[in-house]
């Protein structure tokens, strides 16, 4: 499967709930791939992008402290497939400890995941074939005034 490293173009609402953005750094940067998700899981990504703080960590704060706290660190996020109308991805860990570090690859919601990598600045790639397949012109998305 061959990669290719996306950044967040948008993240937005919808009717009843919100709408991320990937869009390729170098490749495919004319396409995007729109994930729909909760109000809730859009308002985190925004708040990790922000660099926003809470007077009360969110899952997704806490997830990154349990991180930090057992000396792991979030490597990079994986877009790789969709199946019956799901998205999925991959979390790819690294865990360090007095013999080196291993990797460990956690099955996650792409939502879920893009708001962990928002806020460590972790990058975040999409299988090239979904984007080829799954991606539509930014040009689609533009907000009504």
């Amino acid at each position: 499967m061959n990669f290719i490293e996306v950044e967040i173009y948008e993240v937005g609402r919808t009717g009843d709930g919100a709408i991320i953005l990937l869009q390729g750094v170098e490749e495919m940067n004319e396409k995007v791939l729109p994930i729909l998700c909760s109000p809730m899981q859009g308002g985190s990504i925004k708040m990790g992008l922000s660099q926003l703080s809470n007077s009360r960590p969110h899952s997704h704060d806490l997830f990154v402290e349990i991180l930090n706290e057992f000396g792991c660190a979030l490597d990079r996020v994986l877009v790789t497939e969709m199946k019956d109308s799901v998205y999925y991805a991959e979390l790819h860990i690294s865990r360090y400890g007095d013999d080196g570090s291993e990797e460990l690859v956690l099955d996650a919601r792409p939502s879920d995941s893009i708001a962990i990598a928002a806020r460590v600045r972790s990058p975040i790639y999409v299988n090239e074939q979904l984007m080829e397949k799954r991606g539509v012109s930014p040009s689609s998305f533009k907000k009504k005034e």
